[in-house]
């Protein structure tokens, strides 16, 4: 097992899913940022073979559809929080 790091698209907003590739069966631990951008880290098993999974943010007093989706972690940006999901 390894920990690694995964970058948060920019595009991955309200609605909008993006894709990260990790391996499959990662274990998310949390969301920080880290040199002003936002980062997922995990433990993964580096042998295993990679897989899409999908994500997005959602903004302090945003309104969404919060259906089949899991809270990852919270993270602040300037004035931006910003709360991840991923779809499940």
């Amino acid at each position: 097992m390894e920990i690694w790091k995964f970058p948060i698209p920019e595009r991955a907003f309200g609605s909008v899913f993006a894709e990260i590739k990790m391996p499959s069966g990662a274990e998310i631990l949390c969301v920080q940022m880290q040199n002003g951008e936002p980062m997922i880290w995990a433990t993964v098993n580096p042998e295993a073979d990679r897989e899409e999974r999908l994500f997005t943010v959602i903004g302090t007093g945003q309104e969404f559809a919060g259906t089949s989706m899991k809270y990852i972690g919270t993270y602040q940006k300037n004035w931006f929080v910003g709360h991840v999901f991923e779809l499940t």
